[in-house]
């Protein structure tokens, strides 16, 4: 099993769904990313990455959201 941790900001609140009988929620995090050039300069990149959660993990964005 591969286990990746993102940190960043929630690009809105999420939004708990039902479907199938079960709790969904659909998320957008913006993470930021600093790299330096060979010249010294900082560059500063946003990455947007969309996520989905399903069941318990759903209701536990979801409340972390409001």
């Amino acid at each position: 099993m591969n286990n990746c941790f993102f940190v960043g900001r929630l690009v809105s609140n999420p939004q708990l769904q039902e479907a199938n009988g079960t709790n969904m929620v659909e998320f957008c995090l913006a993470v930021n990313d600093y790299r330096t050039t060979r010249d010294g300069n900082k560059n500063k990149r946003v990455t947007y990455l969309e996520f989905e959660a399903w069941d318990t993990g759903a209701e536990t964005i979801f409340n972390f959201g409001k």
